[in-house]
């Protein structure tokens, strides 16, 4: 008979994806369903289910830990595969009840398909292999009705390669090896490369005195032949053989577990009273269940080393975001002690250089504007880097800005540079005011960066054009232009990343932090828009970002801060 699979969900659609899945696991199996807890105790009691796929989240008064513990207490050994919706159900908690796997839906059939291959296959393995052992008079002669080793060996494969635990897989190999072989007792040892000593770590049928003393050098010895040839070795007769002190077998057999070339363990079975000798079938079975024993383990400690290794860089990430916190504290901290002095000096040397303050000689006023346009520089790069220090989406308070308005300030204030430098600023607004739901001062800080960039990147004699247009009921586009060097095509997708410079070198023509596209980028992204660049080089650049128009304010709710 198939294997009968038993959902208690109240949700119908998991014992329909189940019966979609079974294509996919390559078996055969029954599916019944129930959807609250009463009517699937009385259906376990009276059909004893093979597999128990088990929701956390059912109708009722009953929980899930409720109904685990019902099933064992009533003698249901099934595994249970837990399914739920709750991303944060403690799995170790489920584990320790003896729940098989956790799966959160929805459910997929990869996934669903694994754990079901995995479940099935210990259910093959518990209708094959006996869970309790025969005393050594009532040794199993043969195999069940329509059974054969071969039987045994695919159903001991499945079950054993399907764990993750390297107790459960090792008792598994040796219980199994126990009862292919009809031995009365067996054990598997592994090898301790620092001692060089093989380790008991499974045992079936050996008594605990002989369990907790049982270590074997690998320089002498039976074991520690096999380890050493790599081969199996077969002892038998009347005459009793010690392994170790006070353990004397008549007959034995002993097989090596092999990895990469290497021999980690040995898998051995025996017989105490009985004389009858284990045969050459019998070795090349035990060879099987070695093999499939080391490759088992083998996996399982990858995947241990991997778990330790998500384990260390989970570890290596949180102290990562608390070293980013308190890099992010300081620089704030930094910025804001920086931006106060600075603003001051910034406002005194204002003041002096328009005579507000006293007269000043002109030759000392060149000097101050040199000196404000080097202070303005810090201004800049103090702003830039609090902008990028903190989520903008944290800091930006929006408003009703005329764009216009806002245009036409940046612009302003820069245009002494660009007359300076040759440069035309040219203003193409629409007649109508375009209202943006903008946070004034870091809309205006974006502004700057695209047109102080501009400035530094366009030559002598060159044209900049600040656009804007309302590009449909919802958003406004603002076009930032210029005709300066232009940026390489390799290069064009990487001018928002921080600290990027076009030109990276020690003697590079154009200064900048690298740090100005960034923070105008993260800003916009915060308002709900966005900041792309179309260029050429030696023809230009076409930076263009979106505000949303303030009309369509609850439209962007939710990125507003207020």
């Amino acid at each position: 008979m198939p294997p009968l699979v038993f959902v208690v969900d109240g949700d119908t659609r998991t014992p329909i994806l189940l019966k979609g899945t079974q294509p996919l696991t390559g078996a055969k199996f029954d599916v019944r369903a129930a959807a609250e807890g009463v009517a699937a105790f009385r259906f376990v009691e009276q059909n004893k289910p093979d597999l128990i796929v088990l929701s956390a989240e059912l109708p009722g008064k009953l929980s899930w830990q409720e109904m685990v513990r019902g099933f064992r207490k009533a003698g249901v050994r099934a595994p249970v595969i837990l399914v739920t919706q709750n991303k944060d159900l403690a799995t170790g908690e489920a584990l320790d009840l003896g729940v098989r796997d956790v799966l959160h839906k929805p459910l997929t059939g990869p996934v669903l398909r694994e754990s079901l291959r995995s479940a099935l296959a210990d259910v093959q393995y518990r209708k094959i292999v006996p869970p309790a052992s025969p005393a050594p008079k009532e040794v199993r002669r043969g195999m069940p009705a329509g059974l054969s080793e071969v039987d045994v060996l695919y159903a001991i494969g499945k079950s054993v390669t399907s764990l993750t635990d390297l107790e459960e897989i090792l008792h598994r190999v040796v219980e199994a090896a126990v009862f292919l072989t009809s031995a009365e007792q067996g054990f598997l040892m592994l090898l301790d490369e620092e001692s060089q000593e093989l380790i008991l770590r499974a045992a079936k049928n050996i008594s605990d005195q002989v369990g907790r003393t049982l270590r074997l050098r690998t320089s002498d010895g039976i074991a520690g032949q096999v380890v050493k040839t790599g081969k199996p070795i077969l002892l038998g007769g009347e005459q009793q053989t010690k392994i170790k002190t006070s353990f004397l077998v008549r007959s034995a057999l002993y097989v090596p577990l092999k990895t990469t070339g290497r021999v980690i363990g040995v898998l051995s079975v025996d017989n105490q009273r009985s004389a009858r000798a284990f045969t050459e079938r019998n070795q090349r079975f035990l060879s099987a269940a070695a093999d499939y024993a080391a490759i088992a383990i083998e996996n399982s400690r990858l995947l241990q080393g991997q778990r330790d290794r998500a384990a260390a860089l989970e570890i290596a990430y949180r102290e990562l975001e608390e070293t980013d916190a308190l890099k992010t504290h300081m620089i704030q901290n930094l910025s804001h002690e920086l931006r106060t002095p600075l603003v001051f000096i910034k406002g005194y040397v204002d003041m002096l250089e328009t005579g507000a303050l006293m007269d000043v000689p002109a030759e000392v006023r060149d000097g101050l504007k040199t000196v404000q346009r080097r202070i303005n520089d810090l201004v800049k790069i103090v702003e830039n880097t609090v902008a990028l220090s903190q989520p903008a989406r944290e800091t930006i308070v929006t408003e009703d800005v005329v764009l216009g308005e806002l245009i036409q300030a940046a612009v302003d204030k820069r245009m002494a540079d660009a007359e300076k430098a040759g440069i035309v600023m040219v203003v193409d607004l629409p007649p109508t005011p375009i209202h943006v739901l903008a946070d004034q001062r870091q809309a205006g800080q974006v502004l700057g960066n695209l047109l102080d960039n501009a400035v530094k990147f366009s030559p002598n004699g060159g044209l900049i054009t600040v656009a804007a247009q309302a590009l449909d009921r919802q958003l406004a586009e603002v076009q930032v232009s210029d005709s300066g060097v232009g940026i390489p095509a390799d290069k064009v997708d990487k001018v928002f990343e921080r600290f990027f410079q076009v030109d990276g070198s020690a003697t590079r023509r154009y200064g900048g932090t690298g740090l100005g596209l960034a923070a105008a980028r993260e800003i916009i992204q915060a308002h709900g828009g966005d900041l792309s660049v179309v260029s050429k080089p030696g023809r230009g650049s076409v930076f263009r970002f979106t505000l949303y128009l303030a009309d369509a304010a609850p439209k962007i709710s939710a990125f507003q801060t207020a």
